[in-house]
């Protein structure tokens, strides 16, 4: 629009496309890299442990395992996701998968009481469960 020139219909037409053209940029470059696997570099791993955290909290197991699995595929060394893959794992019954995270996480930060915690309770839990069953009569 040139200055001194009143606004035309045209005008205003153009700037509202121009204007809805750039939002639809922006959409489509923000979606491409929603569905990008690099997300989790984009969104801090605190972040993601945080809404892995409330999801726990609400019981929604699932999606909390997909949070912390994916900071420990950008970090193998995340003590702390591989504790929290651990807990979710032990809620789902999954025993096997739970015993091997908190064994990582102890690997990867000894001297962190909450891991040791939690490891040596599950161990503890875990091999007396062995136990009853191999002295259960099995025609029970």
């Amino acid at each position: 629009m040139e200055q001194g020139r009143p606004e035309t219909f045209e005008d205003s037409k153009m700037t509202n496309r121009s204007i809805f053209l750039l939002l639809l940029l922006m959409l489509l470059v923000a979606g491409c890299g929603i569905r990008s696997r690099d997300t989790v570099y984009r969104v801090s791993t605190k972040e993601y442990n945080e809404f892995g955290v409330k999801s726990a909290k609400m019981g929604l197991w699932n999606e909390a395992i997909m949070r912390w699995k994916r900071i420990v595929e950008v970090d193998p060394n995340n003590a702390q996701a591989h504790n929290n893959l651990g807990v979710a794992y032990e809620s789902k019954g999954q025993f096997e998968a739970a015993l091997a995270e908190y064994k990582t996480a102890v690997e990867l930060d000894p001297e962190n009481r909450i891991y040791m915690s939690n490891y040596a309770k599950f161990k503890r839990n875990y091999e007396r469960a062995g136990k009853r069953n191999e002295t259960q009569d099995p025609s029970q």
